[in-house]
């Protein structure tokens, strides 16, 4: 698993697949979410099923979970 984030520009991720999205907002400071892309509408959507709102600019896969003790 990568350890940097991916440009967007770079790589796309397979569509319908959650990962850590880093989001420049039109606003206020870069945040970190959790996205997918959505390859009919062409789009970033959030967990809530929402457009993303600002340009998403990196990605990375989310970690494992970890594991029950």
């Amino acid at each position: 698993m990568p350890k940097d984030w991916i440009p967007v520009t770079d790589e796309r991720i397979p569509p319908e697949r959650w990962v850590l999205i880093c989001v420049t907002p039109r606003w206020g400071p870069v945040d970190v979410n959790i996205g997918t892309w959505d390859r009919y509408r062409e789009e970033w959507r959030s967990r809530l099923g929402t457009p993303v709102h600002g340009t998403v600019t990196h990605w990375m896969p989310l970690p494992e979970p970890p594991e029950e003790a």
